[in-house]
């Protein structure tokens, strides 16, 4: 069985900047699919207080379809 086609939106990229490891802004193009993948395994493997500042990115995650992952 193959999985379903990934929707467009989800593949759009976007350019977003990140600090390296001098704390100097860089760009860096990301798609809403590679930040889903990255949320899925965080969901899967737990969060633990370390990763509390998650609780920032809740309006993202619904925006991506988290309340989805959660229910199944």
């Amino acid at each position: 069985m193959t999985p379903p086609p990934i929707p467009a939106r989800l593949l759009a990229q976007e350019e977003i900047e990140i600090l390296d490891s001098a704390c100097q802004p860089r760009p860096r193009v990301v798609t809403r699919h590679d930040i889903e993948h990255d949320v899925t395994a965080l969901l899967k493997r737990g969060l633990t207080t370390t990763s509390a500042g998650g609780f920032f990115f809740i309006p993202y995650l619904l925006q991506l379809g988290a309340s989805d992952l959660v229910a199944s």
